[in-house]
């Protein structure tokens, strides 16, 4: 019964590491640009500074072993390199240990910046080390020869998926147990009215306030009931299709109306990893070839270990699974060809096709077959084949370097890995019960504390709970030049305390807006001397005309109950700070 249920499309688990690791490129892409202001010693924090003041034990991070610009490029580079590897599945869990190293090393460096969307994909990438994400649609899998798997995956670390997702949900719905969601239904208004998040769909929706109250409602019972769906015995793939479809309705809500980063493309990649193998059987029906002997047969040298894994790998990729691969020893005339002309050929009842003229005719198999118009175009098509006999003049060359490089042995579960697997699940189940219920009634003591930390599975799923914020705003900097002057130093234009017309744009992007927010919240006196320091740096070692002080201020607007009210904007000192001694 419990395998029926707790049960892992080895499909769903390839698109799962697709998604995964388009989003994990896009976040190491979006690292360079915020490099030198939170990663590099001549940033906002230097490492010791950090590592004396801020510092938590066994939040590990390789950016504390060299505080130069060149390290963090060359850290993100590396992220973006073995992202891309982990997504084709290319020596799959290496690369994803790497990604995932590097991805705490970024998160752990400078936490004031961290969001939920942070919290959820790193989550995910720990938990795909334990997954079997490698068997289907991937490199791994050619390169490899890794064997054919049936389609569902059972297992523990297929429980924790599904624990993992529970827990998100439950304790998301238990932080919002609050009249806001329960009976005002005034959630989705408040957070709809968070300009500095909100997007213009978002604002549209603000003019109908039913509506409004709906999608509270909606919101609050579709996270606490939605997934219990997943563990019913019955109809199980209907119900799990019915889970998947409302979370991701939920989910594709909240991208085009909130800005939040990497969080609801996260969410859509939890929820991507348990479709049901009902779901891939239909898709297959309408979207792979059907078997027909019309297709011929694709013959490869026999001699070439590459040919054979490329020919395979094209199959896969482009799902035409019933195309039939050969090696030339099979056939005198197929290897008769292959002889002659140093070429893969595949051999149809009327004719005999070569080099490029091969790979056009199986992509007219294939669902993108409105590509091969293109693709017959004279030029097109004359470096097709020019760029064909290149590659086959070296084609022993590439299957030496797979053999030695990028082939991998899969791993079977042993006891240790099935041990690791159950010890993270319980972490992960009592932290957000610490989260909940405070330290002093529950409590995840040392060393597991340390252990959470380690990995990365810190978490609290307490976004826009008990109720979404009132408070949201924009910063201004005002700053006095050495000739008298007032400027911006940060943004670098004149001062002005108007409301911007969109204040989702005053800062650029997610971390930015987080550590502004954070910077206007109490108690934050340490973290903006740090941060003026950075201005006056900054500015002054590219300015003659030095920046001798400023005041910090966080315009604060206040979402009133009432949406007939007239908001509320209050102007907040937060720091004043001096250049250079008085």
């Amino acid at each position: 019964m419990l395998k029926k249920l707790f049960y892992l499309d080895y499909r769903s688990l390839a698109f799962f590491r697709l998604f995964v690791g388009i989003i994990l490129v896009f976040d190491f892409l979006n690292r360079f640009k915020l490099i030198d202001a939170f990663y590099v010693d001549t940033g906002i924090l230097s490492r010791s500074d950090f590592i004396s003041n801020f510092e938590i034990s066994w939040k590990i991070s390789l950016l504390n072993l060299n505080g130069t610009p060149f390290f963090a490029n060359l850290l993100a580079i590396i992220g973006v390199i073995a992202s891309l590897f982990y997504t084709m599945g290319m020596r799959t869990k290496f690369f994803g240990f790497v990604a995932w190293v590097l991805l705490l090393s970024f998160q752990n460096r400078f936490p004031e910046v961290a969001h939920g969307g942070d919290n959820l994909l790193r989550i995910l990438l720990f938990l795909s080390l334990f997954l079997p994400i490698q068997f289907k649609y991937s490199f791994d899998k050619v390169f490899s020869e890794l064997p054919e798997v049936e389609d569902k995956y059972m297992g523990i670390p297929a429980f924790f998926a599904f624990l993992q997702i529970f827990l998100m949900y439950f304790f998301t719905f238990a932080y919002k147990w609050h009249p806001s969601w329960l009976s005002e239904l005034d959630s989705v208004y408040l957070a709809m009215s968070l300009d500095i998040f909100t997007t213009p769909i978002g604002k549209f929706l603000l003019n109908f306030p039913f509506i409004m109250k709906v999608l509270s409602f909606m919101t609050l019972w579709i996270e606490g009931l939605g997934p219990l769906l997943l563990f019913i015995p019955v109809r199980q793939g209907f119900l799990r299709l019915l889970a998947i479809f409302l979370f991701l309705s939920l989910h594709l809500g909240i991208l085009l109306t909130l800005e939040l980063g990497v969080f609801p493309w996260a969410c859509f990649a939890i929820w991507i990893v348990i479709l049901p193998t009902e779901f891939w059987n239909a898709l297959g029906h309408r979207f792979q070839m059907k078997k027909d002997e019309n297709y011929g047969v694709l013959y490869y040298d026999k001699e070439c270990g590459f040919c054979k894994k490329f020919c395979w790998l094209l199959r896969d990729f482009l799902l035409i699974p019933f195309l039939d691969v050969k090696s030339s020893q099979e056939s005198s005339e197929a290897e008769k060809i292959i002889l002659e002309e140093a070429s893969w050929v595949l051999i149809k009842k009327n004719e005999k096709l070569l080099r490029f003229d091969v790979l056009i005719e199986l992509i007219s198999y294939s669902k993108i077959s409105f590509l091969c118009p293109i693709l017959k175009i004279g030029f097109i098509r004359s470096l097709g084949n020019i760029f064909y006999k290149i590659l086959s003049k070296k084609r022993m060359s590439y299957g030496v370097f797979i053999n030695t490089y990028l082939k991998t042995s899969p791993k079977k579960e042993g006891l240790l890995s099935k041990a690791l697997v159950i010890y993270f699940m319980l972490l992960s189940t009592a932290w957000n019960f610490e989260g909940y219920l405070g330290s002093d009634k529950f409590d995840v003591s040392t060393p597991f504390t340390e252990s959470v930390f380690l990995v990365g599975l810190n978490q609290q799923w307490n976004m826009f709970a008990p109720k979404p914020m009132r408070n949201d705003g924009w910063p201004v900097i005002e700053g006095l030049l050495k000739d008298g002057t007032t400027i911006d130093p940060f943004f670098n234009k004149p001062v002005s305390f108007e409301r911007p017309e969109e204040l989702r744009t005053t800062v650029d992007g997610t971390q930015w807006r987080k550590f502004f927010l954070n910077l206007a919240s109490n108690n934050k006196n340490a973290y903006r001397l740090r941060f003026g320091r950075y201005i006056c740096r900054e500015w002054n070692k590219t300015h003659d005309n030095k920046l001798m002080e400023f005041t910090i201020y966080f315009m604060t607007e206040t979402t009133p109950y009432d949406p007939n009210e007239e908001v509320q904007i209050k102007k907040r000192a937060l720091w004043n700070h001096y250049c250079f001694k008085k």
